[in-house]
């Protein structure tokens, strides 16, 4: 039986931060620091953390909106935490407000929208889009 989903429920995910998710790494030379776009995937997997176990079996959630502030910078070798809260459920909808800090300062802050959805039916519906390409 799955957890039950509501307001307040918390994840956090520690990264010790690599070269695979520096900007560097992202296509943007010179800038070897945590990149955005890992910040990015470390909240949304947070989320996902977050509600896996309230999810019945087939269930799956996907994001709909993502907005970020990304205010400083990290170095390769130091570790992030991450922290991701339910703020509201309206229906199908979750919202988290999510917080990403390394060892000396917040480095970043966001709102993440994601929906649950069925996974077969989900995954169905986008694979119908090679036919109609």
């Amino acid at each position: 039986m799955a957890e039950v989903l509501k307001v307040g429920r918390e994840a956090e995910l520690v990264w010790t931060i690599t070269d695979r998710r520096l900007a560097t790494a992202y296509g943007n030379p010179g800038v070897a620091v945590f990149g955005t776009p890992g910040m990015v995937e470390m909240m949304e997997h947070a989320a996902v953390v977050c509600v896996l176990p309230c999810l019945e079996a087939g269930q799956g959630t996907v994001g709909i909106k993502v907005h970020v502030e990304h205010t400083a910078s990290t170095p390769v070798g130091m570790e992030v935490r991450c922290v991701a809260r339910v703020t509201a459920i309206d229906g199908k909808k979750i919202t988290f407000e999510m917080e990403a800090r390394n060892a000396v300062e917040v480095i970043g802050r966001g709102i993440q929208e994601r929906v649950i959805v069925g996974l077969e039916r989900f995954v169905e519906k986008a694979t119908a889009k090679h036919a109609k390409a």
